[in-house]
């Protein structure tokens, strides 16, 4: 039907995952987000039918452990994980990147010191459904989360404007009595037309894929060998009398979504490190922040002294190991936070010194390693700041 293309795209997945053996990359997951409504679980549901009964198939709640052994157990088959926003953001994470190596935890035998035999190695695809965002989920806890950005693609499905209660009915119940036939034909198929035959199909389409929408750069492997094995299962699929939908429909507007993703993902990859600066300082300036006008302190830290802030030179000076501490929360290296920022205007220096200086209630303080930074000072200190002793001289 007519703006049911990205749901029918659900179902492509579930008839590529199996193909994703004959690609070079091990898997990739997909996530359709948006408000109820828009079919997201009804199109997991019937990416899942394909093989099973799609409510036992579909996951919800797990452990890590348990979504590693679903993963593993499944093989090739399609995963697919529901309400994934509920999940802590290190799950989601984690399981990203499980799909995308097919490969589980090295355990050690109990009876001597050695590696237990790696037997399980998956390739398949992933397909999530989510309320809110997986990107921002992912990008509020990981300040660089490029790893699952080349892993994921999200897209936000819309409530297509024939949706009704009845439509959605007509086209989801039967699923839940209806299932697990197309797998086995669709299986068939692939044992019919031999390993040879359905490599070419996947080469064709990636080729179609990588010249004429996505483009050659290597950062998009992920993503060129998903669309190759889908879009190959679809046709398999479609020429043998599985499915009857429109393949190049669905595909002209998925590629068209992804760029739209793409392009927009990318600036996500780009770590704002002076931002992070920012934020460091805004969580801690009430608390631990000791400020700075003109020789006089204006604010007083209440806590632990963190960071110092001196208005007229615009510097400011934050212990290190607590910035390091906060660097390693948000997924970023000290060594290329410091790399990245060794020639900008924020003037980046490692010293040792008295954060206290100047403050009579903390001359006993001892000196510590500390970043220091020429940096515009957060306007919301400088608002705050106003009749938090402003003007009270305490310095020496």
């Amino acid at each position: 039907m007519p703006e049911f293309e990205m749901q029918a795209f659900g179902v492509f997945i579930s008839f590529g995952s199996p193909l994703m053996r004959f690609t070079s990359t091990s898997g990739m997951t997909f996530c359709f987000t948006g408000l109820s409504g828009a079919a997201k679980s009804g199109s997991l549901l019937a990416a899942l039918s394909v093989w099973g009964s799609p409510k036992p198939l579909s996951v919800y709640e797990s452990t890590d452990n348990g979504f590693n052994h679903r993963a593993l157990s499944l093989k090739n088959i399609m995963m697919g994980v529901d309400e994934v926003h509920d999940k802590p953001p290190e799950q989601v994470s984690k399981l990203i990147h499980l799909i995308s190596q097919g490969k589980g935890k090295i355990r050690m035998q109990g009876s001597k010191n050695a590696e237990r035999e790696q037997q399980e190695i998956a390739s398949m695809l992933c397909l999530m459904s989510s309320n809110v965002s997986l990107y921002d989920l992912l990008l509020n806890k990981k300040a660089n989360a490029s790893g699952e950005l080349m892993r994921l693609l999200e897209y936000v499905l819309i409530q297509p404007s024939t949706m009704t209660m009845a439509v959605g009915k007509s086209i989801f119940d039967p699923l839940h009595a209806n299932y697990g036939h197309a797998g086995v034909a669709f299986i068939d198929a692939i044992l019919t037309m031999g390993e040879y035959e359905v490599r070419q199909r996947i080469e064709k389409w990636s080729n179609r894929i990588v010249h004429t929408k996505l483009g050659t750069n290597a950062e998009f492997r992920f993503y060129e060998s998903a669309f190759s094995a889908i879009f190959a299962g679809a046709e398999i699929a479609f020429e043998a009398g599985i499915i009857a939908i429109d393949v190049e429909r669905v595909f002209d507007k998925v590629m068209l979504e992804t760029i739209k993703v793409r392009d927009d993902t990318q600036k996500h990859r780009v770590t704002d490190y002076e931002g992070l600066i920012g934020e460091f300082l805004n969580d801690h300036w009430r608390r631990g922040t000791l400020i700075f006008d003109e020789g006089r302190v204006v604010h007083e830290p209440f806590g632990e002294l963190i960071a110092r802030v001196e208005i007229g030179s615009g510097t400011q000076y934050v212990s290190k190991s607590k910035f390091k501490k906060f660097l390693a929360e948000k997924s970023v290296g000290s060594a290329e936070f410091e790399k990245a920022l060794d020639k900008s205007a924020v003037n980046l220096q490692v010293k040792k010194m008295r954060l206290s200086n100047g403050w009579k209630a903390g001359m006993t303080t001892p000196p510590v390693h500390v970043y220091a930074f020429h940096y515009e000072i957060p306007k919301e200190i400088l608002d705050d700041n106003q009749g938090d002793g402003a003007g009270v001289d305490l310095s020496v």
